[in-house]
């Protein structure tokens, strides 16, 4: 968990209600979800109800992590500010979702 945590520079939930939250949350791997305010408890972001986010991302730290990507159901606004590139969007005439890959360009 420690490594999940950082340090709170990337916030998360602590999941104590139950162990067996807790072993899900500690052994879930390299997944890491980022909320937005701006979409509240709206989830489920399906085509035509993902509104594009203006975020706050602390990408240097995920970086830091190992992390290199992001799949994301919302485009972001505000790209540059957050050292991110969009690479791809994932379209399928089948799928409930729009996929926004974006690459972390590291800052350092």
């Amino acid at each position: 968990m420690a490594q999940k945590d950082v340090g709170n520079k990337i916030p998360i939930y602590k999941l104590k209600d139950t162990d067996e939250v807790m072993k899900y949350y500690d052994e879930w791997g390299s997944r890491c979800y980022v909320f937005s305010s701006q979409l509240g408890k709206n989830w489920l972001n399906t085509k035509g109800n993902n509104p594009t986010i203006n975020i706050e991302l602390n990408t240097d730290v995920l970086y830091d992590m190992g992390g290199k990507y992001i799949f994301s159901a919302n485009k972001i606004s505000n790209e540059k500010d957050n050292n991110v590139e969009l690479l791809k969007v994932f379209e399928e005439k089948s799928s409930s979702w729009e996929i926004y890959l974006y690459e972390i360009i590291s800052n350092r």
